[in-house]
């Protein structure tokens, strides 16, 4: 996971600041769809300049500016302070001169989340600007609230995003800013499994573009709940899915607000396994993957078509039973720590299978059928108004009911089978009544 998202963040940062002639008019867009907001629309968006390549950024207060970690990053050292130019109050840079009420402001310091490793990603990748001199607010420059810590935005709601990213992967930049307004959330698993403090979006109509790394994801509300940082795939083509950092995860909110020793967050790039129950009787395991943060861990098994969970907690076992046949079992395992969760689910799934199992009973023995393997050894109980009377656990298929009950008596006569390879837990019951003496 690591490789892919680097390649990601180097794509969405890696664009030349080329500014088309006055007059220019802007191409179809990728990251924002049709849509070039006015300048007042998202008054806390800023393009950020750095040499010869171009980010964008959000306004935390008159003095600050949020972005990624990796836009500031040149051959794993942070790059100089005032190399970065801060544009603030215009959605496009065609025009001869600059639009009435643009802010220009240099850098003068970068602070980069502890967690940021520029060698590898990871979770963290979000920096903060210090300016020269603070921004003069008006109608077209202003800062955006952060969402509350621990407020991340629901799965299924929309977004919108701010960028000023190229319009294509091998694109020019067109000289303004755009946005999208139809970026649905998915689960951080869907483009950064094992990460925490990371969401996923994608839209039908766009995707993030180089260039866009850094904006602002807004809220339907208005609050700042993200931070573009990635994309999975190699093009910036519409309906693809991008990696935004959430602003609402612990370690990621508190950071933002002044605490420079957030707790840490749960990551792993290895993912969990799951072996289905063995042959000879036994529950299918899931084993989670090493994961740094010392979080606590909870595994998760579910139906792989519908999500639905049928176990969760400590417990690394789940013997698939009756309500999972034709089902596809599937797990996860989920990290929890102060600063965030993740979770990392395991790429083999058991489809479960019924296994026919039966039993009959004549005066003095008991028949079972089982279609699950030959030998696997069957529990045969003996109970009478729930309490038991006898039980044996064997791989014959004829078994001999005791003659010390009392002659007579009905009782229920249930074979039960675990779960063993593919096949679930089965159970089958009879009445049966012990034979009087003699018989």
């Amino acid at each position: 996971m690591a490789g892919r998202r680097i390649r990601g963040l180097a794509l969405l940062c890696a664009v030349a600041a080329m500014v088309p002639a006055a007059g220019a008019q802007a191409a179809t867009p990728r990251y924002v769809g049709p849509q070039v907001p006015s300048a007042g629309d998202a008054p806390y968006s800023v393009l950020l300049l750095a040499g010869f390549s171009s980010r964008t950024g959000s306004i935390l207060d008159e003095s600050r500016i949020l972005t990624a970690a990796h836009c500031v990053y040149d051959g794993g050292q942070v790059l100089p302070p005032n190399l970065f130019l801060v544009i603030a109050g215009t959605n496009q840079t065609v025009s001869p001169a600059p639009p009435a009420g643009t802010e220009f402001r240099s850098v003068a310091s970068i602070r980069v989340h502890p967690a940021y490793n520029p060698a590898t990603g990871g979770p963290g990748d979000v920096a903060i600007l210090q300016l020269t001199r603070p921004l003069i607010v008006n109608g077209s420059v202003g800062p955006i609230p952060v969402t509350e810590v621990g407020a991340s935005p629901a799965l299924g709601s929309v977004v919108r995003g701010y960028g000023w990213g190229v319009q294509s992967t091998d694109g020019a930049d067109d000289g303004y800013e755009h946005s999208l307004a139809d970026m649905t959330v998915r689960a951080a698993t869907d483009c950064a499994p094992g990460a925490a403090g990371i969401f996923c979006v994608q839209s039908p109509t766009g995707a993030a573009c180089p260039g866009d790394s850094g904006g602002p994801i807004v809220s339907g509300a208005g609050l700042l709940v993200g931070t573009m940082s990635f994309r999975v795939n190699a093009t910036c083509a519409a309906g693809n899915v991008d990696g935004i950092i959430d602003l609402g995860t612990p370690a990621i909110g508190l950071w933002v607000r002044g605490n420079d020793s957030p707790p840490p967050m749960p990551f792993t790039d290895k993912p969990a396994t799951l072996a289905p129950p063995p042959l000879t009787g036994g529950a299918a395991t899931c084993t989670g993957p090493a994961w740094s943060g010392s979080p606590t861990l909870t595994t998760v098994f579910f139906h792989v078509g519908d999500g639905a969970v049928v176990q969760s907690g400590p417990s690394t076992t789940y013997a698939p039973g009756k309500s999972d046949v034709g089902a596809t079992i599937g797990c996860r395992s989920h990290a929890q720590t102060p600063g965030g969760t993740a979770e990392m689910a395991a790429a083999a799934t058991i489809k479960v299978q019924a296994a026919p199992l039966s039993v009959r009973a004549a005066a003095k023995s008991a028949t079972v059928s089982y279609g699950g393997p030959g030998d696997l050894p069957v529990k045969l109980v003996l109970s009478r108004g729930g309490h038991q009377a006898w039980s044996r656990t064997t791989a014959k298929r004829r078994v001999a009911l005791p003659s010390r009950v009392k002659a007579g008596r009905r009782y229920r006569l249930c074979a039960a089978a675990p779960a063993a390879g593919p096949f679930a837990a089965a159970e089958s019951c009879v009445r049966w009544r012990a034979p009087k003496a003699g018989r």
